[in-house]
């Protein structure tokens, strides 16, 4: 018997008459109980994300129940003093139950739990944490997925989220749960009554929100000029309705317009066809507030307000998306420009970025004197580092590509929140200058040459799409490509492998970031392309950057590289 089969009947006989999910069980198709019981979820580095469903493979509360006493026996056995969580969650299906389901498993363990009294920003989840000392933090929630997908974020002691490690050693003890139907489940009544369970007040939310008014560079700039700023803002139907209005009214922000249509709790994201701010689409309505009253700049965040979209007009008069990447350079311009008397204080200063970020803050970090570290993908690597960086140093500044960034290590996530008050804080200080943030932009490029970035993703899913996604990066790594349209490979960076090949001097180096199925490609002028399967969704992705001497001669390149890969993919 197939493991899908002994899953699937262990559920089946499990499941007790009168619950809903037997009787979709015994609707399933064999396609559908394989793609559902063929394993258990992925447990990776940080936590948890997949679809909503019933089977071992899909996000329920037999696996978020399975998952949460893994990660509390971890606990008991690392700590035996008292011990404390905090749990946040966002505006999806399930995620308050899913809230509630960890909740009780930890009470039963003896935590003391602390919950917030609704929907909240998962940046406030990871202040929280080191607000209250907790010992673990939980936000249930996906992200910027669609809406038929949950997800589980952990977070230790210092508010980041847990990397490959800690992953690893819950994951044991996860994996030592073998029954998830005979788990202690303990009443509402029981938990909401228990002296060990706290609902969270405003104190947490206030005292983030000075944290966040501290950022601030210019307060007299915002004071003076700050209303002819017009900013539109959507939440996408997201957790950050109502901490970025407030953190823009108290930076000095009044003249805020909010996207009505989107400022409720949707867990549909009907409006958009996806609550992903990275996605173009999701700015529509903005785009249409933002035209009827001539707004200055447009913000979007996801359901969880970790990431930060923003548009504003180009040389067109258009509203333009400005990628993670061009935001990034944006921040870290303004910031160096007003810190570079104040970096003398320091050892040392850092700007922290991922593999798949453009090399251009790398440039600007070099202009000042600051340290450029590289970690492998996602924030949670960005938040290890902070961790690491002495006491008589300082942290600039954290970013992706992927529209993340932090600039105040009072969050060790990053932070949609933040991010909006900064960038409006800029915008402000180029209209000020009779510009905006794509005049500015061209500034940068101007000065240090013209970068352009792209991001696609080929989804495969289930047992067949993952064994496609092992053959690609296989196939990579038997067959790395030499040379391209647009020059030749100079170097191979295999992250798995952990080394570093050149190929055209033919010598390698090691590389001493943790394995990561990752292959980099490097070109001669410094353009590159990047491979790497997706840790929360059934996707390969293939991130893409070109260095050219105009726009014209980067859109060319990326036109030729792109069609160059799609061709070797399909």
């Amino acid at each position: 018997m197939e493991i899908y089969e002994k899953n699937y009947n262990k559920w089946l006989e499990k499941l007790d008459h009168d619950d809903k999910m037997k009787t979709r069980l015994l609707c399933m198709k064999k396609q559908e109980k394989m793609d559902s019981f063929y394993k258990y979820i992925d447990f990776g580095t940080g936590g948890v994300r997949g679809e909503l469903g019933i089977g071992t493979n899909k996000l329920n509360i037999y696996t978020i129940r399975k998952i949460t006493e893994g990660l509390s026996l971890y606990l008991e056995e690392k700590n035996n003093k008292e011990k404390s969580i905090v749990i946040a969650y966002d505006t999806r299906f399930m995620s308050k139950e899913f809230c509630l389901e960890v909740a009780k498993n930890f009470i039963t363990h003896g935590f003391k739990v602390y919950i917030f009294d609704d929907v909240r920003p998962t940046p406030l989840l990871s202040f929280a944490v080191r607000y209250l000392k907790a010992d673990i933090g939980i936000v249930i929630t996906a992200s910027h997925n669609p809406s038929n997908y949950n997800g589980y974020k952990i977070y230790n002691e210092t508010g980041a989220q847990i990397v490959t490690h800690e992953a690893n050693s819950i994951k044991k003890y996860i994996d030592l749960v073998e029954d998830e139907f005979r788990i202690k489940v303990i009443s509402d009544d029981f938990l909401f009554n228990n002296p060990n369970f706290s609902i969270i007040g405003n104190r947490v939310e206030n005292a983030y929100l000075e944290k966040v008014n501290s950022l601030i560079i210019d307060k007299e700039l915002i004071k003076n000029v700050g209303n002819n700023l017009l900013i539109v803002f959507s939440s996408l139907h997201g957790t950050a309705k109502k901490l970025v209005p407030q953190a823009l009214k108290d930076a000095g922000f009044k003249n805020v317009i909010i996207v009505k249509e989107q400022s409720n709790f949707d867990s549909n994201f009907s409006t958009v066809e996806s609550p992903n701010p990275e996605e173009y689409s999701a700015f529509n309505l903005a785009i249409q507030y933002g035209e009827k009253v001539g707004a200055d700049i447009l913000l979007a965040t996801d359901p969880d307000s970790d990431r930060l979209g923003v548009m504003v007009k180009d040389f067109n008069n258009e509203y333009r998306q400005v990628n993670g990447n061009q935001l990034g350079a944006l921040i870290l311009t303004y910031l160096l420009s007003n810190y570079k008397e104040k970096l003398k204080n320091y050892n040392e200063n850092f700007l922290l970025k991922t593999i798949v970020t453009s090399n251009l803050g790398e440039m600007i970090a070099n202009k000042y004197g600051v340290k450029t570290i590289n970690t492998l993908t996602g924030f949670k690597f960005i938040g290890e580092q902070i961790n690491m960086i002495p006491k008589d140093s300082k942290f600039i500044l954290g970013y992706e590509e992927s529209y993340g960034f932090l600039i105040g290590d009072f969050v060790r996530d990053k932070d949609a929140i933040q991010a909006a008050v900064i960038i409006s804080e800029i915008a402000t200080y180029y209209k000020n200058k009779d510009m905006n943030l794509f005049d500015a932009l061209h500034t940068i490029y101007e000065e240090y040459g013209y970068y352009k970035e792209e991001l696609f993703s080929i989804s495969l899913k289930g047992l067949e799409g993952e064994q496609k996604i092992q053959e690609i990066m296989l196939n990579y790594r038997k067959n790395p490509i030499k040379s391209t349209k647009i020059g030749m490979v100079k170097f191979v960076e295999d992250f798995q492998k952990k080394i570093k090949i050149n190929l055209l001097e033919k010598t390698s180096f090691p590389i001493s970031l943790p394995k990561s199925n990752v292959l980099k490609f490097i070109l001669e002028d410094g353009s590159w392309f990047c491979l790497r399967p997706s840790g929360t969704e059934p996707k390969i992705k293939i991130y893409l950057s070109v260095l050219g001497e105009t726009e014209l001669d980067c859109e060319r390149k990326m036109e030729l590289l792109k069609d160059e890969i799609l061709a070797e993919l399909y």
